[in-house]
């Protein structure tokens, strides 16, 4: 059975969002073993795709809606645990923003508050929010602010920015696809819309939550984090 609890989301911000990764370390090389040859394979090619944001500077609204999509795992030795942010009670904020500068950079900002993030199970999602893990009652939500955004390729993007959880705040660093719709049935964008999807890691350990069972063949330390949001596109 899954130990009291699980869980550890999270959002936002944002803007916006993006993918680790991190290229092999290179191993030792024996006389019975081939030398790695070639270039290191490219971790944006995966990523690209779709029409590229209109040129210009550019700022981008993410509604809190049920469109969005974030979602976690929790892929431990033996249990494997998936959650999401429930987004059914439609929000007088939004989910984020981001602001694009037209050069290729910019900045944003995206909350979610731990009472909207779901296990399915009422009883895992309270242990989730007790103080024995991202104690909600003291740090109710999860925020990422991007400092900053580079433009790699016509739709993919590699966003940093400082990922705020159980109080601690790190530096996180993710690829992102950003595409452009042009419209989308009973979706309000005169403008277009702009698509994001990104997935990284979180490390619940690095974030001060120190329960026993994080590690453990039932919790993982590591949770795999994926976004896929759709925003409002405008002139700022």
């Amino acid at each position: 059975m899954f130990p009291r609890f699980t869980a550890a989301f999270v959002v936002l911000t944002a803007v916006t969002f993006f993918v680790a990764t991190r290229s092999p370390s290179p191993g030792i090389v024996t006389a019975d073993e081939p030398k790695p040859s070639g270039p290191v394979p490219d971790p944006t090619l995966a990523l690209e795709g779709g029409t590229p944001l209109p040129e210009g500077a550019w700022s981008i609204t993410f509604p809190w809606m049920v469109k969005q999509s974030v979602s976690f795992v929790s892929d431990a030795p033996v249990e494997r645990m998936i959650g999401a942010v429930n987004f059914s009670d439609p929000g007088i904020k939004p989910l984020g923003t981001v602001a694009l500068d037209g050069k290729g950079g910019g900045t944003g900002a995206f909350t979610v508050t731990l009472a909207d993030v779901s296990t399915l199970s009422t009883e895992r999602d309270e242990h989730l929010r007790s103080e024995m893990w991202l104690d909600a009652k003291k740090f109710p939500e999860v925020s990422y602010t991007i400092t900053k955004i580079e433009k790699l390729k016509p739709t993919v993007v590699r966003v940093t920015g400082i990922w705020k959880m159980h109080g601690v705040e790190k530096e996180i660093s993710a690829l992102a696809n950003v595409r452009f719709i042009e419209k989308m049935d009973h979706f309000d964008a005169p403008s277009g819309i702009a698509r994001l999807k990104t997935k990284f890691s979180v490390s619940l350990k690095a974030f001060g939550v120190d329960n026993p069972y994080v590690g453990s063949p039932a919790v993982a330390d590591a949770w795999d984090v994926e976004m896929v949001l759709i925003g409002v596109i405008a002139k700022p």
